[in-house]
């Protein structure tokens, strides 16, 4: 098991060197956001699905230039097939 630097011990057993590729949905929320600021501080890169009727693209443009951050305008309610994505946030 791996312990990644400073998210208070959470511990993912990925064989990848504990970073993981995560989907957040609604992670143009304010509660999303916030998540994906976490996970990408931790070393994480993270996927955005996200419909924008309640999200803004404003919550994350302080991280427009991550090479860690991905945000695509979906509805998971219709079905998103998303490959090489290791854990899911909903």
């Amino acid at each position: 098991m791996k312990t990644c630097g400073e998210c208070g011990g959470v511990k993912f057993d990925t064989g990848l060197g504990g970073f993981l590729r995560i989907l957040v949905s609604g992670g143009a929320g304010f509660i999303g956001s916030h998540l994906c600021d976490r996970l990408i501080a931790d070393g994480h890169s993270v996927l955005v699905l996200d419909n924008f009727l309640t999200g803004s693209k404003g919550n994350l443009a302080h991280l427009e230039g991550s090479q860690r951050l991905r945000l695509i305008w979906a509805d998971v309610a219709q079905g998103v097939p998303v490959d090489g994505v290791e854990a899911v946030m909903h």
